[in-house]
């Protein structure tokens, strides 16, 4: 809507990442026009907008708005990504601030009309047998993306870890500095060389081992079915 448009060009201009000329391009508006939205909207009409709750959600250095521009700045970076995992990455990244819950984030969020509500869908053809227990070792592995956390040279690391589901051995645990198919791919080509390939390999639904397409079948999924 124009006023979501307002509210965005505003937390863009708050976050310090653009002239107020490339957000006359960016919105496709003119100068002027960007000069009367940053100074209508600047002194506490976006802070209307977006603070839900009467708690203080700011340090003592940061404003709501300032905060407010750094959470949809990381949501426009990773349209994927929900509250829950924006704030655990901005907490990893800014431990000083004090910033809102998950919740009062995705409430924020929804005003600015960035969050689309999940419709949740009856899951098929998972069947019993697929979910059962494990017996035996080397027949099911467990691959996931652990936890991020930034390491002392301020880089961020994403851990990926196989185990074995039955002797729960860790067969590969691996540091990558961001969640791409590639590395997991070339890290399961050792893994088939030296143990051979498992009956079943479990994973989450997340990316890159499932994908929102048909059959949530990701390019990883189709490459082990191969």
């Amino acid at each position: 809507s124009p006023m979501n448009q307002r509210i965005k060009l505003v937390v863009d201009w708050l976050s310090g990442d653009y002239t107020k000329s490339q957000l006359a391009r960016r919105f496709n508006v003119s100068r002027p026009t960007v000069d009367k939205w940053i100074s209508r909207h600047v002194d506490g009409d976006l802070k209307s907008l977006a603070e839900l709750s009467r708690r203080p959600h700011h340090s003592p250095n940061k404003t709501d708005d300032e905060i407010l521009a750094r959470i949809v700045a990381m949501k426009d970076a990773h349209d994927k990504w929900g509250p829950k995992k924006i704030i655990e990455l901005l907490r990893i990244d800014d431990p000083c601030t004090a910033w809102p819950s998950p919740s009062t984030a995705g409430q924020w969020l929804e005003r600015l009309g960035l969050v689309s509500k999940r419709r949740f869908k009856r899951r098929h053809g998972t069947s019993h047998r697929e979910m059962r227990e494990a017996n035996e070792p080397n027949k099911t592995w467990c691959a996931d993306y652990k936890g991020q956390f930034k390491m002392l040279d301020a880089q961020m690391c994403f851990p990926l870890t196989v185990t074995d589901h039955a002797s729960r051995m860790i067969l590969a645990c691996r540091a990558h500095p961001k969640i791409m198919t590639k590395p997991v791919k070339q890290a399961f080509e050792r893994l088939f060389q030296e143990y051979g390939m498992p009956d079943v390999i479990r994973t989450d639904n997340g990316v890159p081992f499932a994908s929102p397409g048909l059959a949530r079948m990701s390019t990883l999924a189709v490459w082990w079915i191969r």
